[in-house]
């Protein structure tokens, strides 16, 4: 895959918008968060990554423990680059089969949100290579978003002459 451009980024962002609840606000609200949820992308390789799921749908959830305190425990969801690097994994899950499916790299930052019991996503950005990888973590997604709101509950409507 090459290089993140903004056209498909924008194009990500739309098909989100139109998969969205008809609820008012959530399209309002990822509209709003486009800039942020492009420039988190853009610090990526990828145009879509490659997420473990349970047969419920569900995330797989991993929780990774400090090496030094294990004590401090983080929970996260792994991001692939590639399909190989997502089925090594699940083949070492023998208790539950685990399919990995490729989401827009939009909608995987987007999803954070919603995943209130896990604290980041860990991108890798090399194939075969599990040690490294990009931590996009949602209190810092978080808080951007709430500065947005803040900024755009300061702004008068533009309709006020």
């Amino acid at each position: 895959m090459a290089s993140l451009d903004e056209r498909t980024l924008d194009q990500q962002i739309e098909q989100l918008i139109e998969q969205a609840p008809r609820d008012d606000v959530t399209g309002m609200l990822i509209a709003l968060m486009a800039p942020l949820l492009k420039q988190i992308a853009g610090q990526l390789q990828y145009f879509e990554y490659f997420v473990l799921q349970t047969p419920d749908r569900g995330w797989v959830v991993t929780t990774l423990g400090h090496r030094a305190t294990p004590e401090l425990e983080k929970t996260v969801v792994y991001a692939f680059p590639d399909l190989q690097d997502a089925q090594a994994v699940a083949g070492t899950h023998t208790e539950v089969d685990l399919v990995p499916l490729n989401f827009p790299v939009i909608s995987i930052i987007f999803q954070l949100i919603a995943l209130k019991q896990v604290e980041s996503i860990l991108f890798f950005e090399r194939a075969g290579d599990r040690q490294r990888a990009v931590e996009v973590r949602r209190v810092d997604l978080e808080a951007q978003m709430q500065q947005i709101m803040r900024q755009q509950l300061q702004q008068p409507p533009p309709n006020l002459a």
